[in-house]
């Protein structure tokens, strides 16, 4: 902690404004965690990232995070658009966490990335498109991807699991069903398609209207995405490496 405090201290006199009217200046809180994390990701070599990644960034809490992202092969997040996600400063551990935001197209959704196929059998060890630095240098510390694997073996076998999926879903549709009849008979017969999972797999990429978009089929999406998060982590299936352009 103390090269943090001395990190610190060299932020706030490079950054105080010049004529600076107070004998101790104030900066910004956790700006020198924020040029801290950024420094250390993109100018450190690999064993001082390995060894101090731990001092900004809550790794634990950032694998249970990632795992949940992946899981749900969440691409208008962080592992694809880098939006929809919040990173705060925890005031009493002094790291950085993740929180997830607008997570309206997870479930294998977003229909601008890949296909359905694609989504489902994503890779968890190389889950980002694009090149993102940070995620290449988590995805090589030995300790990230220990508690990164065991959080999506705990996730998949307790929460992830789809009969228990399934059952929520029906579970909700009796309580919304009533109110969707309400709209139109049209409505209703688009609701029990996705209900009892006979939806199409793939939405299409763009639609004057949502109302023209087919429905999605999240039952099976929990099926196939559960069944190849099993197989990567037995290293029986590689996954897919999905990228902006194609897949590979």
């Amino acid at each position: 902690m103390s090269s943090r405090r001395g990190f610190w201290r060299s932020i706030t006199r490079e950054y105080a404004p010049a004529g600076w009217l107070f004998p101790k200046p104030v900066v910004a809180p956790g700006l020198g965690e924020d040029l801290g994390l950024s420094r250390l990701v993109t100018q450190s070599d690999n064993a001082s990232f390995a060894k101090r990644i731990g001092e900004f960034v809550d790794i634990g809490q950032f694998a249970r995070f990632l795992a949940c992202e992946v899981l749900l092969a969440n691409y208008d997040g962080i592992l694809n658009t880098g939006q929809n996600f919040i990173l705060y400063l925890d005031p009493y551990g002094g790291r950085f966490g993740f929180v997830p935001w607008d997570l309206d197209h997870s479930w294998g959704e977003f229909p601008l990335t890949g296909t359905f196929e694609q989504r489902a059998h994503a890779s968890i060890w190389h889950p980002w498109l694009g090149d993102n630095l940070f995620f290449e240098r988590m995805f090589m510390v030995p300790e990230f991807r220990h508690l990164y694997k065991s959080e999506l073996r705990r996730l998949r076998s307790t929460l992830f699991v789809p009969e228990t999926l399934g059952q929520r879903v029906s579970g909700l549709a009796e309580i919304i069903r009533p109110f969707v009849a309400e709209e139109s008979d049209d409505k209703l017969a688009k609701f029990e398609l996705v209900v009892h999972g006979l939806g199409k797999q793939d939405k299409l990429r763009a639609s004057t209207t949502q109302s023209h978009q087919p429905m999605y089929s999240y039952k099976k999406f929990f099926a196939a995405r559960a069944a190849s998060v099993e197989r990567q982590l037995l290293g029986r299936e590689t996954g897919i490496v999905l990228s902006r352009g194609s897949a590979r």
